[in-house]
């Protein structure tokens, strides 16, 4: 399954899945996998809602933190692909339910920091700021959909440039 880092909702909003503990990992694979099999939404609610959901409340609540987390985010969009695919609910302009919200591409810092003309420690303090998604395993590599939306801080480029002149 190609269940990387990252994540692209129906409103284009890029979610980081590299931090989703190993529990979370392993319900994250099961619903994407459900995903992928066009489970019907209804079905899918039930799924999404079990007790099998690691990060939900006791009881099964949605709470503001758990509404936030990452996971959630990821299976609530799941949800509402399945409930366009199986015609519950009509898709708004740009929708693409079918489309894969996990395939994106990986290339190295190094590679970020040549092609942004930055330092491979500005590409990795970008990373430890949530600024660019990235794999955690080393090398790292760099979501390509989080670096097509990274614009290079030139501010924080000139600073950084100055302590380097400094020191």
């Amino acid at each position: 399954m190609n269940t990387g880092g990252s994540y692209i909702t129906l409103d284009r909003e890029l979610i980081d899945l590299g931090q989703l503990s190993d529990v979370e990992r392993v319900f994250f694979d099961l619903c994407y996998a459900a995903w992928k099999s066009r489970m019907p939404g209804r079905e899918f609610e039930g799924l999404m809602f079990s007790d099998e959901n690691p990060v939900l409340e006791q009881g099964r609540r949605v709470t503001l933190i758990v509404a936030r987390h990452p996971l959630y985010r990821a299976t609530k969009d799941f949800s509402d692909r399945l409930s366009i695919l199986s015609g519950d609910v009509g898709p708004m302009l740009g929708d693409e339910p079918g489309q894969d919200p996990c395939d994106d591409s990986y290339v190295s810092a190094e590679m970020v920091a040549g092609e942004r003309g930055v330092s491979r420690a500005a590409v990795y303090l970008a990373i430890e700021r949530g600024d660019l998604i990235a794999t955690i395993e080393r090398p790292r590599r760099v979501s390509r959909r989080s670096l097509d939306r990274w614009a290079v801080d030139t501010a924080r480029q000139r600073a950084g440039r100055g302590e380097a002149a400094l020191a």
